[in-house]
């Protein structure tokens, strides 16, 4: 099982060194990982993206919409993530060229002061930090993960084929084990205010105020394809994947 880490990105190589067995990444990581040829294994899901994903301005900005963002530059925490991937989503929809927005990397801790000192005009934020955004003044302009991406799966557990196949009783154990979790955690934010400070340096005060995760443990391949198949399409990935070739065997 893998500590915690900054992000599910620098979980992958030292999975498939093998210092883990187990690890929590978004799917973005995953599938290019599977791309350059690394033996990664879809375990199980973990969360889908809702309202606790957003994109935010200034509060007197002016902009109100994907379509208002043409010209103006957008902090993201990398350029190959899942929410990159929904967010050209967003402004394809809105009748932009992805091409028209000038995106830009940053930390999500850096990302609030960077918007107030005018460097960036918006920002992805994701909980924690969206209340922090909330809470500094900014403004939402609209849900990352609603429209063209509702519901698009975020991020869960992977393997490498060696640990699934070797290991199938415990890898099966573990997607039990979150799914089971998952479905006791949702929707109660009492209990998420207990557990969130205990392994984060979160404080109960902050978590009483994030908006609540989707979780899901059981792994969706269809949804999936599509983040596959999106990814490809702005250019994220080269060759076409195949998500159902990447989903450990269950135990039969």
């Amino acid at each position: 099982m893998s500590p915690l880490l900054v992000g599910g990105a620098a979980g992958i190589p030292a999975l498939v060194s093998g210092d883990f067995d187990i690890t929590y990444t978004n799917y973005t990581s995953a599938l290019l990982a599977a791309e350059k040829g690394l033996p990664i294994r879809l375990v199980t899901g973990n969360d889908v993206g809702a309202t606790d994903h957003g994109m935010f301005v200034a509060e007197d900005s002016g902009l109100e919409a994907p379509a208002d963002l043409a010209g103006k530059t957008v902090a993201v925490n990398n350029l190959q993530n899942i929410g990159t991937v929904a967010f050209y989503e967003h402004l394809e929809e809105a009748g932009l060229d992805p091409r028209e927005v000038d995106l830009v990397e940053m930390p999500y801790p850096d990302m609030s002061a960077a918007l107030e000192r005018g460097e960036v005009d918006a920002v992805w934020q994701v909980e924690p930090f969206q209340a922090m955004a909330e809470q500094a003044g900014h403004r939402k302009i609209f849900d990352l993960f609603s429209g063209p991406v509702e519901e698009m799966p975020v991020a869960g557990w992977v393997t490498t084929q060696e640990f699934a196949e070797q290991n199938p009783e415990t890898v099966a154990a573990f997607e039990r084990a979150i799914t089971a979790s998952g479905e006791e955690l949702q929707d109660d934010r009492e209990r998420l205010v207990e557990l969130v400070p205990s392994y984060t340096q979160v404080s109960a005060e902050l978590t009483e105020q994030v908006e609540m995760p989707v979780f899901q443990g059981a792994l969706d391949p269809e949804r999936l394809q599509r983040t596959a198949d999106l990814m490809q399409r702005h250019g994220i990935t080269g060759d076409r994947l195949e998500v159902s070739d990447l989903v450990a065997e269950p135990v039969r």
